[in-house]
């Protein structure tokens, strides 16, 4: 009985104390991740020009009809695509990305290849910019928002990160090692694979070492690739 109440009464003083070391860290995980978005805003500021450039690729794409050639309809699709992402409008850009992924076998094989592998990675950085959006924003937890991704940051939802692990995967084998698009793909690769607690499943040649991830190792937007403004047009002409 006396072995009983002590157990009880040193649980009643440990309990309260986990459960306020939990809220700290949770309250400091917050504030890092507001300094962080903090810091990405100020390097890629999106304002009125994207909108109003979405606007334009918008009524561009509302105005195709069926006579347009498949390949220029599936050009629309995708510069819209790219422009929603730009504005943060990450499930339109989602469904916009697959449908050009769905139709590349029916553009001639010279067009497939010119937008191909650019697809395949903007379609996979909707998916993890969707995955951060609903496990971060929606279904909020500390350690799911920021990095390194710790051992207990649980996804609610799995499959943007699932999906963006797929698609950055299919991509790595398809490009080659030396390429711009490829150091890019194996940096995010990892981080989709670190979100989901997978990075063992990657092919050792892609395996990064997580610590490379810790905040000060990292310095924003230094691995990202994005296509050349040659490659992206602004707004694509409906011929």
């Amino acid at each position: 009985m006396v072995v009983a109440l002590c157990v009880v009464l040193v649980f009643s003083v440990v309990a309260p104390r986990a459960d306020a070391a939990q809220e700290t860290a949770a309250r400091a995980s917050h504030e890092r991740m507001v300094v962080r978005l903090a810091e990405i805003a100020r390097a890629f500021p999106h304002g009125a020009e994207f909108r109003a450039l979405r606007d334009e690729n918008r009524r561009v794409f509302d105005s195709i009809g069926p006579e347009v050639p498949i390949a220029n309809q599936v050009r629309v699709v995708g510069v819209l695509a790219d422009t929603e992402l730009q504005v943060g409008n990450v499930g339109a850009a989602v469904s916009l990305f697959q449908v050009v992924l769905d139709n590349l076998q029916a553009l001639p094989p010279d067009v497939r290849g010119s937008i191909g592998v650019t697809t395949v990675f903007m379609a996979a950085v909707a998916h993890l910019r969707q995955a951060q959006s609903v496990n971060c924003i929606e279904n909020h937890t500390g350690p799911a928002c920021i990095m390194p991704f710790y051992d207990e940051s649980e996804l609610v939802d799995r499959d943007g990160a699932l999906n963006a692990m797929g698609l950055f995967g299919q991509l790595a084998v398809s490009v080659s090692p030396e390429s711009p698009i490829f150091l890019a793909t194996k940096w995010l690769v990892n981080v989709a694979a670190l979100m989901l607690g997978m990075q063992s499943d990657l092919a050792p040649h892609l395996k990064i070492d997580p610590q490379v991830f810790a905040p000060e190792r990292i310095s924003l937007g230094s691995a990202m690739w994005r296509p050349s403004s040659a490659s992206r047009p602004r707004v694509l002409p409906v011929e």
